[in-house]
């Protein structure tokens, strides 16, 4: 009984640090301002664009990462999206305006 105790509790040991290693945050294209439906119908105007289901999967991916660029998209994470945000949010709190 010691055996199986032992062999069930490293199989749940390896199976929680395999979940936490193998964790990748979502990212998503974003621009300031426009919201994620927008987002994902310049995604699908760039797929058509570049021709993508006609290339190779790598060089379909850096195609339309350049095209989204090129329209003012970068990829973040929602965490990173979110930074983003409060940075510009507290940025925009200090500006001070001088009148002449």
């Amino acid at each position: 009984m010691n055996i199986l105790f032992k062999s069930a509790t490293l199989t749940l040991a390896i199976g929680l640090i395999s979940a936490c290693t193998s964790y990748v945050p979502e990212a998503s294209w974003y621009k300031d301002g426009v919201s994620k439906q927008s987002a994902t119908d310049q995604l699908g105007y760039c797929r058509t664009d570049v021709n993508a289901e006609n290339l190779p999967e790598e060089q379909a991916e850096r195609v339309i990462a350049y095209c989204m660029k090129s329209e003012g998209y970068s990829y973040k994470t929602d965490s990173e999206r979110k930074q983003y945000e409060k940075t510009k949010s507290e940025l925009n709190q200090n500006i001070v305006f001088l009148d002449n």
